[in-house]
């Protein structure tokens, strides 16, 4: 039950790992954060705003309302 050489480098290991893992997801969480509050950087982030939509009757796909024909010949919405 001695302490050897080869255990003080590896308990020496095993702690550097974790605080380096530690260190690695509170990095990567206040990257998380400053890009959900648009402090990221990015200058191409989009806003993008809900919109209601509604089922096409032909291809039942959900569009945006006031959005152009899908393309099927008997699309009920205009083409745009």
């Amino acid at each position: 039950m001695g302490f050897s050489l080869a255990k003080i480098i590896f308990t020496l290991l095993v702690v550097f790992l974790v605080w380096r893992l530690f260190g690695w997801i509170r990095q990567n969480r206040l990257n998380q954060s400053k890009r959900r509050d648009g402090l990221g950087g990015s200058d191409h982030t989009a806003t993008l705003e809900p919109r209601d939509t509604v089922q096409c009757s032909v291809c039942k796909a959900y569009v945006p309302i006031g959005a152009g024909s899908c393309g099927q010949a008997d699309c009920p919405y205009p083409l745009s």
